[in-house]
């Protein structure tokens, strides 16, 4: 509201004077009218009367001072000569008198009192009808079943929650909405998406793969609100394909120089053995990346396993389907089993017996964090622990989950140079990387891998 002053704060009658028929003042007593009049003059004008001397152009000359009447109605007062008297009239008046004393004191304009008072009356029935940001949180882990989520959905529900707790969290309180999350728009999730695509950010650089990611994310806070009815339409729908060109157009984006489809060379390869060898830990290391390698495990699937999905009896890793990538094409009971050479198998072995000894509880997690045996790694520790154990030592900088498409690569060649016939490589990767068609081997392997798999 602008600031004002004020003055000539004082209660008027028509029993003052009114005007005769030859216009003259006259006597009217007992009064039938009573109101507050007062002199306000604002810093800044809040409105306009037409420019005197351009009366075609409507609305040029700013009011600052400004000569309100206050009947009552503002402050549910009602003045009446014909069932109150007139000592009635006069000391409802002398009340009404102090009430617009008070909010100008207070640097409120007595005029706008009512709407005022609408606007925080709706105000209340949004926060009333409305969802916080509490609310919303507890209502996405129920939704999504992340209370106490399967084994596919644990490192899911950890990085999600995590997230959704501190940094999405932050992001709503700064756009001042953590008291109604329904009206978070669009418009506010794109400027956020923009500002962390920024390579300038000072709070951290989103790649245009991350933002894509964290696009597909916020779906999980929006989904319940959706369901439960408080939003129709979810604010990122359509947003990813046309924001990602947007921020390709502004923002000049870092060079890529990972590739997490990278292949190992069989100097890195064995590079990688003789520093992992000489730590234990490292042996932990070493022994995700050859189930990579020999297995073709997947980076989603790797840190999921449990004990009881090595079965050494067998020489095979028996995998619930809901783990995988394609756990939709399968029920809820369906095991895929994955069998193990000889050379995994005895790696298998030492790293087990090192790991776990004698306590091989089935329900521990098969690759657990070092800090506690129950504890699933999540992504962002394992990659970290894996720089800091082995990837320093190597001069590659190359992930361990690469060695999955060195081995597939590795595997293609040897066979095209044998002669085997195309079309028959490509059924048995199929069948070892557990795609759903051939088609999805050939975009692998032509586009992921960059390999001529075309017959």
């Amino acid at each position: 509201m602008p600031k004002f002053t004020y003055a000539n704060v004082r209660i008027c009658t028509n029993a003052e004077y009114k005007k005769g028929s030859d216009k003259k003042k006259i006597e009217l007593e007992p009064p039938t009218k009573w109101w507050i009049a007062y002199k306000i003059t604002f810093d800044t004008p809040v409105s306009y009367q037409p420019d005197k001397k351009h009366p075609t152009k409507k609305y040029q000359e700013p009011i600052l001072t400004h000569y309100p009447k206050i009947y009552g109605k503002e402050y549910g007062v009602r003045f009446s000569p014909d069932s109150q008297t007139r000592a009635e009239n006069d000391e409802l008046a002398d009340d009404l008198l102090r009430w617009v004393k008070n909010d100008l004191e207070a640097g409120l304009d007595p005029k706008t009192k009512g709407e005022r008072e609408l606007a925080t009356a709706e105000e209340e029935q949004e926060k009333a009808t409305g969802v916080t940001y509490d609310e919303a949180y507890q209502g996405m882990i129920k939704f999504q079943g992340w209370i106490n989520p399967n084994p596919a959905q644990v490192l899911t529900a950890k990085s999600a929650t995590g997230y959704f707790n501190r940094g999405f969290r932050e992001f709503v309180s700064g756009i001042d909405k953590l008291h109604d999350v329904t009206k978070i728009s669009r418009e506010d999730l794109e400027k956020y998406i923009t500002e962390k695509n920024d390579p300038n950010n000072d709070n951290g650089f989103w790649s245009i793969r991350t933002c894509q990611s964290k696009i597909d994310q916020f779906g999980y806070f929006f989904a319940p609100l959706i369901d439960n009815g408080k939003i129709e339409f979810s604010p990122i729908t359509g947003m990813k394909k046309r924001l990602m060109k947007r921020l390709r157009k502004i923002h000049l984006q870092p060079i890529i120089t990972k590739n997490r489809f990278e292949i190992w060379s069989d100097k890195e390869l064995e590079d990688f053995h003789t520093v992992a060898l000489k730590t234990k830990k490292g042996q932990f290391f070493r022994a995700i990346g050859m189930c990579c390698y020999h297995a073709c495990i997947r980076r989603s699937e790797i840190l999921r396993l449990k004990l009881s999905m090595y079965d050494r009896a067998n020489k095979r890793f028996s995998i619930p389907s809901d783990l995988t990538k394609a756990h939709n094409k399968y029920d809820n009971n369906t095991l895929l089993h994955l069998q193990i050479n000889d050379e995994l198998f005895e790696i298998m072995e030492s790293y087990v017996e090192m790991r776990f000894g004698a306590d091989k509880n089935p329900d521990y997690p098969l690759f657990p964090s070092y800090q506690l045996i129950t504890r699933h790694y999540n992504y962002t520790g394992f990659d970290a622990a894996y720089v800091r154990v082995v990837g320093k030592y190597l001069d590659n900088r190359k992930s361990p989950y690469a060695l999955k498409h060195t081995a597939v690569t590795r595997f293609w060649h040897e066979q095209i140079a044998k002669g085997v016939h195309p079309g028959i490589v490509i059924t048995k990767l199929m069948k070892k990387c557990r795609h759903s068609s051939p088609d999805q081997t050939i975009r692998y392997l032509t586009l992921d891998l960059g390999l001529d798999a075309e017959f």
